[in-house]
């Protein structure tokens, strides 16, 4: 018997005792708590099933780190990209030179790290590969832009 049909069945007898029930009364509670607790006892034990995973909240340390890989992204590609830009405007570089190149490097890489700051990481290692095709297209873009001007 189960402690809660039998701390009910000490609270009907309390009341019984105390006259607040009938003995007929009693007897009808009675039934019901006893049938309840048999009813209880004949289904099955529940089945131990492990919970669904719930996604762990993202702590401070990991969005502190993701805000440091985007402020580090925005940071490298706006310098590299504007220092590109300039030196070509000024005609210190040209798309030929090596310092061109290394700047158009630095900063279509550095669109990798948005990719990471991603904290969920069954959805990290997608973003990384779709990012880094993305970059390898955009680099053989202008290799091909390169090599055709170099044709004319």
């Amino acid at each position: 018997m189960q402690q809660q049909t039998i701390d009910s069945l000490k609270t009907l007898k309390w009341l019984l005792d105390e006259g607040v029930l009938t003995a007929e009364e009693f007897e009808a509670q009675k039934r019901t708590i006893l049938n309840n607790d048999e009813l209880k006892r004949m289904q099955p034990e529940p089945i131990n099933r492990k919970p669904a995973p719930v996604a762990q909240p993202v702590t401070s340390i990991q969005s502190k780190n993701g805000q440091n890989a985007l402020l580090l992204w925005a940071a490298i590609f706006v310098v590299t990209s504007l220092l590109r830009e300039l030196l070509m405007r000024a005609d210190v570089i040209d798309s030929f030179s090596p310092v061109f190149w290394a700047l158009l490097l630095l900063s279509t890489a550095s669109n990798l790290l948005p990719a990471l700051a991603v904290q969920d990481k069954r959805y990290r290692m997608p973003c990384v590969v779709v990012v880094g095709l993305i970059t390898l297209y955009y680099l053989f873009m202008n290799i091909v832009n390169l090599i055709s001007s170099l044709q004319l």
